[in-house]
């Protein structure tokens, strides 16, 4: 049976500021342009691949500033070269105005997150 995985990406932008618009997808998937409001949250689930090639990315605009990347493409740690996430099976992506930091529930149900990437201006 396929693990099945979650991506969930959070706005913790200022609730004065715009809206954050963002673009994610697989080569099978397209989850079109979404604009969240602060507080607001995406999240979707999918089966991992056979010998782990799901690769999920996003766009992601916000005001004068944007920036792409994978925001799944390790079934072990979420992205290669990220965080020591293990043992988990929901990535959690939270957008704030520094930049994007990548997380998990620990067992306690808390969220743990590192500062993974900055803006691109």
């Amino acid at each position: 049976m396929d693990k099945k995985y979650h991506v969930k990406i959070i706005d913790d932008l200022p609730s004065d500021s715009p809206q954050l618009k963002l673009h994610c997808a697989s080569k099978d998937d397209d989850f079109g342009e979404r604009w969240l409001s602060s507080t607001q949250d995406f999240t979707w689930t999918f089966c991992g691949q056979f010998f782990n090639r799901t690769l999920y990315f996003c766009h992601f605009w916000w005001d004068s500033k944007e920036n792409n990347f994978d925001v799944f493409n390790d079934p072990e740690s979420c992205i290669h070269e990220g965080p020591m996430i293990h043992n988990t099976y929901t990535c959690v992506w939270i957008v704030k105005p520094e930049g994007f930091y990548l997380g998990y529930y620990d067992k306690d149900g808390t969220l743990v997150a590192d500062l993974t990437y900055d803006w691109n201006n």
